[in-house]
């Protein structure tokens, strides 16, 4: 019995002692609080002076390679005053917004060359016509022609030099040539053998016709009765030497 009234009163005043701590808790809080009181709050203007960045400004130059660039004009930053209005809440910042600028120096804009001129090779096959030339053939007669040796293309690689501006082609112009198979002439031939003036008539008698033709009827005719005594010389009474 004794043992569960010990036991009883060490309960109770562990009870009493958080209570205590509990109720010290709060009222320190409160007093901690009324003390505080509402939060600082403080509005102030300030002025600084800020860079102003310059701009660049690109101009296309068709005396430049493709992808290259040059400063033409140096660029130069400015400047301006800024006036902020920043509010401070207990010595913190919690707000800032721009009120007012003014330029002091304005910038000057940087001036860029680049480059569009493009240049590069370009190999392309291509033929070579073939050229013709004629011959003269004495056995062949005059006004007939013959194609003895056909013509043939040859082939060449050529190579350019191709400049674009923009991406156009402004001009290309032939730097190498390699002759990869020789065109083969054309050989035409043109008789040149005359016609014969006369026809072939054995029965013809002598003193119808000239020497020439007494000649002719003997040597292309056959008409060996215009040799009587066969010396090789026909109708002689009318061909001197007979």
């Amino acid at each position: 019995m004794l043992g569960k009234i010990k036991t009883k009163f060490v309960a109770l005043s562990l009870i009493k002692k958080v209570v205590v701590i509990v109720v010290a808790t709060f009222f320190s809080l409160m007093v901690v609080g009324a003390m505080a009181g509402p939060p600082k709050v403080e509005v102030k203007k300030v002025k600084q002076t800020e860079e102003i960045v310059f701009e660049t400004t690109y101009i296309k130059d068709d005396t430049m390679q493709k992808g290259d660039k040059k400063v033409k004009t140096a660029g130069k930053k400015g400047s301006k005053e800024v006036e902020y209005e920043i509010t401070f809440t207990n010595d913190k910042e919690t707000d800032k917004k721009q009120i007012a600028e003014t330029i002091l120096i304005k910038p000057e804009n940087e001036v860029m060359l680049e480059g569009t001129r493009e240049v590069s090779t370009e190999p392309k096959n291509e033929g070579i016509p073939f050229s013709k030339t004629t011959v003269n053939d004495p056995n062949m007669d005059k006004g007939k022609s013959e194609i003895r040796i056909a013509g043939a293309n040859g082939e060449k690689e050529v190579t350019y030099e191709v400049t674009k501006i923009d991406g156009k082609e402004i001009s290309r112009k032939a730097i190498n040539e390699k002759v990869t198979k020789n065109p083969v002439t054309e050989v035409t031939a043109i008789g040149t053998k005359s016609q014969p003036k006369y026809i072939c008539n054995c029965s013809k008698t002598c003193p119808y016709m000239s020497c020439d033709e007494a000649y002719f009827q003997l040597d292309n005719c056959g008409c060996s009765v215009r040799d009587g005594d066969d010396d090789g010389v026909p109708c002689e009474n009318v061909c001197p030497g007979g």
